[in-house]
């Protein structure tokens, strides 16, 4: 599973619904930016325990939503995309990202943003990742 850091719009509960999938899952984070500024972030949001790699784009050498840092990210996670489920909170970035390499997605969309986007899945709280998975 691959999902963006979800520190962007803390939801009530976060903390909770990533001990849940960590627990049933093998969790992967892929972020835009810096190696020092991401692994930062990460550490203050207390998140970087839940996962089992971080995939920063400076890293890879491209950014999302270019399907190279996903191809990059499911190698070093040692992932299949057919069992890999991208949970983003941008449709632009995360969202296309994923469908340019063929894996499903949750749209995390807590502002409840219209658009016409075809998205596997949307929620408006991480809580409904659990109902999803």
């Amino acid at each position: 599973m691959f999902t963006c850091a979800p520190y962007r719009f803390p939801d009530a509960g976060t903390m909770e619904v990533l001990q849940y999938l960590h627990i049933k899952y093998s969790l992967h984070l892929i972020t835009n930016g810096f190696e020092e500024v991401q692994h930062i972030k990460i550490r203050e949001a207390d998140i970087g325990k839940y996962f089992k790699t971080i995939t920063t784009s400076e890293e890879a050498g491209v950014k999302k939503p270019d399907k190279q840092i996903f191809e990059y990210a499911l190698e070093k996670a040692q992932a299949k995309i057919s069992e890999s489920l991208m949970i983003g909170d941008t449709l632009e970035v995360d969202i296309q990202g994923a469908r340019n390499v063929g894996m499903d997605q949750v749209y995390y969309n807590p502002l409840k943003m219209d658009h016409t986007q075809a998205v596997s899945y949307e929620i408006g709280h991480l809580i409904e990742l659990m109902e999803i998975l």
